[in-house]
């Protein structure tokens, strides 16, 4: 009997899930908001991006499992976005009650998996889908029970921390508050633990490496170091702005386009690594960024020159 190959209708079918709800997703962020937000133009980007490079590695690859981590991110992604508008769409009044209420709990909980499982799981299985050694079992399930811990703490509580929003938890369970805060205690050193270990897990392969692997993994590091310093700026930048909006979805922002990066990067990785000169690429962005830092500290300096100059012309 023939066996039948089910790995690449799958991949494509989560990925069109994933832009099904991404889709939907904007279809009711523009029902329901007036207002504009920056970040909308970046979530279901990358939604799709997640999607689609999954389904490619999936499709070509079935056996690695970042295509398939890829593939989830992406539904992940998708839920994020579709939670989180269609519950503003539901206090609206413009949406079934429980449906409203399905997606609040959802928009607690659901961004956990989709923001932590690039920085952990990626590092640790890149770029074969396989841990470097058995020795690294111990950080992968430290992220994984970091990762279940954090999810569980904040899906059941009735007040979760890390919700800025007066209104409670749908499904919290208020008899369990003592058991969740101390789940949610452990998240503080198994996360933090995880994430380290899977990116000192990606440096030990590094070392290791050589020819295609070596070339894909600066692939990986080149897209996280750029996505991870646009975040750092941009999140800075709107540290000295507080309580403007444009400054908070910017920083919002910043977190969808790092993760879009990051698979971009990954997916050349894997999928078209010999098509590009990694080395070189490396080398300009260095040389630019030098140059563009340089004139941005001198527009600095002949700023605060000029406005020193003009108090003292005043004070005389």
């Amino acid at each position: 009997m023939r066996k039948i190959d089910v790995a690449q209708p799958l991949a494509w079918s989560i990925a069109g899930l994933a832009l099904t709800f991404a889709l939907t997703g904007v279809v009711a962020w523009v029902r329901a908001r007036e207002d504009f937000a920056i970040h909308m133009l970046f979530g279901p980007v990358t939604a799709i991006a997640y999607g689609l490079v999954g389904a490619l590695v999936a499709a070509r690859q079935p056996r690695n499992a970042i295509g398939w981590l890829f593939c989830a991110v992406g539904v992940l992604a998708g839920l994020t976005l579709l939670s989180a508008n269609f519950w503003v769409l539901g206090m609206s009044g413009r949406a079934g009650v429980m449906a409203s209420i399905i997606a609040r709990w959802l928009n607690l909980w659901i961004w956990i998996p989709m923001t932590l499982l690039p920085l952990t799981f990626l590092l640790l299985l890149f770029p074969n889908g396989r841990l470097p050694s058995r020795r690294w079992r111990l950080v992968a399930w430290a992220a994984g029970l970091g990762l279940a811990a954090y999810i569980l703490s904040t899906a059941l509580h009735p007040r979760p921390p890390i919700d800025p929003n007066p209104q409670p938890n749908p499904f919290g369970i208020p008899a369990a508050v003592g058991a969740l805060e101390l789940l949610g205690a452990t998240v503080i050193v198994l996360i933090p633990f995880g994430v380290f270990g899977a990116l000192a897990s990606l440096v030990v392969r590094f070392r290791r490496s050589r020819g295609i692997e070596r070339d894909q993994i600066k692939w990986l590091a080149y897209g996280s170091s750029i996505g991870m310093l646009g975040i750092v700026a941009v999140n800075a930048w709107a540290a000295t702005r507080p309580g403007d909006s444009v400054a908070y979805e910017l920083s919002i922002g910043s977190v969808w386009v790092a993760l879009t990066i990051i698979v971009v990067a990954a997916g050349i990785a894997i999928l078209r690594h010999r098509l590009y000169d990694i080395d070189l690429l490396i080398n300009r962005t260095l040389v630019y960024g030098a140059l563009s830092a340089g004139v941005v500290g001198c527009t600095c300096c002949s700023s605060a020159r000029s406005a020193l100059c003009s108090k003292r012309a005043v004070t005389c």
